[in-house]
């Protein structure tokens, strides 16, 4: 069907209350849902007015009318092609009507597939990122009591150092004292050593001086100290 009058001539150009078709961008599985189900109309008023004044069949009787005059007002012209459009937008209505709906279902499912791929791999990838921030704070508590540790191994480092020093003190400790008796008994040796040999030297010397009336004398005096003791 083609509008000649509308193309040639700017006076046939008048306001045409109705749906309108146009191109669309391609819209997403709610849209598309949300669009298939039936619209209201526009101008509700105009389709209660027709029924009240025509009854049930009027508002199609008022459109074939309507059609008609503009028919034979030579406003539409009916050609091959025209045929052709109506057979074309039959088959096609005629398509959606009875398979649209399982497009339709199938479209969805697809669309809800590819959905619950993406939020399964986006879920995954939560998941994982979650597992690699928890392992990293793990990471950064364990790094947390590094010097705390370095501190404990310090700490006995040290300890074992000092007892190693103070093991090695003990044992120059034992050494010196075992050096120190030793040289107090070579010293006491050498003191008594020499007593005896004073005594004895003493004893000699005075046994030679000695003469016999000094003998005498001394064994007069031994025997006073006797008596003496005795009487005591």
């Amino acid at each position: 069907m083609a509008v000649r009058g509308l193309l040639s001539s700017s006076r046939y150009m008048r306001p045409w209350h109705g749906s309108v078709c146009a191109l669309r961008p391609v819209n997403t599985t709610s849209q598309v849902k949300n669009e298939l189900q039936p619209q209201p109309s526009s101008f509700p008023g105009i389709t209660s007015l027709l029924k009240e004044k025509t009854g049930e069949t009027g508002k199609h009787i008022v459109g074939i009318g309507l059609v008609a005059t503009l028919y034979s007002k030579e406003i539409l012209v009916f050609h091959a092609e025209t045929l052709v459009g109506i057979s074309v937008f039959g088959v096609i209505f005629l398509l959606m009507r009875r398979v649209g709906g399982q497009l339709r279902e199938f479209f969805d499912n697809r669309a809800q597939g590819i959905l619950d791929e993406m939020n399964a791999a986006k879920n995954a990838t939560i998941t994982q990122l979650t597992d690699e921030i928890a392992f990293a704070k793990n990471v950064e508590k364990e790094l947390s009591i590094r010097d705390d540790l370095y501190e404990i191994l310090r700490e006995e480092a040290l300890m074992k150092r000092e007892e190693i020093y103070r093991v090695q003190l003990s044992d120059i400790r034992k050494e010196v004292m075992r050096r120190l008796e030793y040289q107090l008994q070579l010293e006491n040796l050498e003191k008594e050593y020499e007593k005896k040999h004073l005594v004895s030297w003493l004893q000699e010397n005075v046994y030679k001086s000695l003469t016999s009336k000094q003998d005498d004398n001394i064994a007069q005096c031994i025997g006073s100290l006797k008596k003496l003791t005795a009487a005591a």
